[in-house]
């Protein structure tokens, strides 16, 4: 099954908002106590898991409340594809903040 052009513009938004739900958690992530509780050793990296985590959140949450059901390994594996492709502008959009 290929995804529809609806469910990718929503994936598209949704990766739009974690950057910037990400950049957040990355200035959170940077306040000393934070990250030596946490045990961060790069919070870029965990900044790019929050993204990736918020991104397959939303989409799940969408099939749930348009379709009534979770993704399916495919509409799953075209989610990953999605942010993959999007990966160097995620990672430009949180490493330009600092």
């Amino acid at each position: 099954m290929v995804i529809g052009f609806e469910f990718r513009g929503f994936v598209e938004q949704a990766i739009e908002a974690a950057i910037s739900h990400a950049r957040v958690a990355l200035d959170v992530f940077r306040q000393p106590e934070v990250k030596k509780n946490a045990m961060l050793k790069e919070e870029h990296d965990f900044a790019l898991g929050v993204a990736w985590g918020m991104t397959l959140k939303a989409a799940s949450a969408y099939m749930v409340m348009t379709k009534g059901r979770n993704l399916d390994d495919e509409e799953f594996a075209e989610t990953v594809r999605i942010l993959n492709e999007r990966m160097p502008k995620i990672r430009e959009e949180l490493f330009r903040e600092g």
